[in-house]
């Protein structure tokens, strides 16, 4: 979990909204499954813009290809049906 959340919500005079950001968090790794589409593939752009180093899986060897050409080194993408124990613990060990 965050220490800190990332927007920082106030409420202004007349009830306007204003956001701003809150102070950077130290660059991290991040491991997460299901990249190649919906939440996966959008918390892949998020931490990304954040700084931080991704690292994930999918079994759409199309998009993975994408999110490699897109975002390279040191980020990383693998085909990875995570179904398959044995698959998961090759990739989980490097």
């Amino acid at each position: 979990m965050l220490s800190k959340p990332v927007v920082d919500v106030h409420r202004a005079w007349r009830g306007l909204t204003i956001a701003r950001r809150a102070p950077a968090l130290t660059p991290m790794k991040i491991v997460i499954t299901g990249v190649t589409r919906g939440l996966g593939r959008a918390l892949v752009e998020e931490f990304v813009r954040g700084g931080h180093t991704v690292i994930g899986c999918g079994r759409s060897g199309d998009a993975i290809f994408d999110l490699r050409m897109t975002h390279l080194a040191p980020h990383d993408f693998s085909v990875l049906d995570v179904a398959l124990d044995s698959k998961v613990a090759i990739w989980a060990a490097k």
